[in-house]
């Protein structure tokens, strides 16, 4: 049997006009408008060759670039979001085939332009969002880039310098100084403890060792699991606990595995997991 093919989009490219226009409602955090133009037109988040847009010429930013400059955090997290949604990649491949939307290289794509987003660097200094936000002491943004699984935290810049070494080294006033303090904290100390689970709740949750991008950087997935990737079709991240230190992150994942001692807390414990297969150890979590 023949398999039907991919499909592409048809959508139109935005002039340079448009894109300077998206450029500012993305500097603006004009949250509404985006979602409103991106919807209407996929095309100013995805070019024609699967990339991200560049929205400012010169130094290449892209949206992320842009936003983390601008210390929009919720915009950054609204950018990622929309990207991994399954409903906008409906509106851009112009299709409700579900067999297709989850197909391998439909989600190849997708999490390959994530990752080209969180992790491409500008033309002029070579330095990612994460550098952006870090060199500019922006602490939201930091929090939410290094939370997301596939954000690379040590690449390097022009110079050498890795995000948390621009944190280090930037001159700024007294207020900054504090705020990139905190920041070497969260890019440093940015551990997780995940709990994986199918999306049609067909098996139960599994939960997954302590895991942090600085582990392996070109490996994608905690190491419990490493039978089932962090982006499959069937099985993804449902929840998770951190950004935390190491030993924090050890000592959670050991109290969240481990039933309580007394017998009433065990009871209780073991009622939870029992009587909701699906989010009961995501409760016991909380």
């Amino acid at each position: 049997e023949t398999k039907s093919p991919d499909p592409i989009s048809n959508f139109k490219s935005p002039t340079p006009q448009q894109l300077v226009l998206f450029r500012k409602l993305i500097e603006q955090g004009k949250q509404q408008e985006f979602i409103e133009l991106v919807y209407n037109n996929p095309r100013y988040l995805i070019s024609s060759g699967d990339t991200p847009v560049i929205l400012q010429e010169g130094f290449r930013y892209n949206a992320m670039h842009v936003a983390s400059k601008e210390n929009r955090p919720h915009m950054c997290e609204l950018i990622i979001r929309t990207l991994e949604s399954i409903h906008f990649w409906q509106v851009f491949l112009q299709t409700d085939n579900k067999d297709s939307l989850n197909s391998s290289v439909n989600n190849n794509r997708r999490q390959f332009l994530v990752d080209l987003y969180l992790n491409t660097p500008d033309k002029g200094n070579l330095e990612t969002p994460l550098h952006f936000a870090c060199k500019f002491g922006h602490l939201d943004v930091v929090k939410y880039l290094v939370s997301h699984p596939l954000t690379s935290i040590t690449p390097h810049n022009r110079y050498g310098d890795t995000p948390e070494e621009v944190t280090i080294t930037q001159t700024c006033s007294e207020y900054k100084r504090k705020a990139i303090i905190k920041n070497h904290y969260i890019v440093t100390y940015n551990y997780f403890v995940p709990v994986f689970g199918s999306q049609d709740n067909s098996t139960p949750p599994i939960l997954g060792d302590p895991w942090s991008p600085t582990m392996a950087q070109g490996q994608r997935r905690p190491p419990s699991c490493s039978s089932v990737g962090v982006y499959s079709p069937r099985e993804s991240v449902r929840a998770y606990a951190g950004p935390m230190s190491p030993s924090k992150a050890s000592e959670f994942h050991r109290m969240w595995k481990t039933p309580p001692t007394s017998p009433e807390d065990r009871k209780q414990y073991t009622n939870i997991r029992r009587g909701d297969s699906s989010r009961g150890i995501e409760r016991i979590g909380r």
